[in-house]
């Protein structure tokens, strides 16, 4: 099996662990658009790209974090929602 990353194409891995699989439709057809990177919080070096599904459109983030990395990237003073003054408002 192959999939297109980044206009070329490479050998998928055999495990169906690290395999690139669209969180959508379950397809391995991925091309990625535009590198990404934590410019707003600094809570990690790493690199990601968006990839985009050949199968069905969905753009997604590549390669997928795992749930326990999640944490690690968010600071501990994040929250997204209105200020916590009007919270309960």
């Amino acid at each position: 099996m192959e999939l297109t990353v980044s206009h070329t194409t490479v050998a998928a891995p055999t495990s169906a662990a690290t395999r690139l699989t669209c969180p959508g439709c379950g397809g391995h057809e991925a091309r990625t658009l535009f590198p990404v990177y934590d410019r707003l919080f600094g809570t990690t070096p790493r690199r990601f790209e968006v990839a985009a599904c050949g199968g069905c459109g969905l753009e997604y983030l590549w390669p997928q974090p795992t749930l326990a990395e999640l944490p690690g990237f968010y600071p501990k003073s994040y929250w997204v929602g209105p200020p916590e003054a009007r919270a309960g408002s």
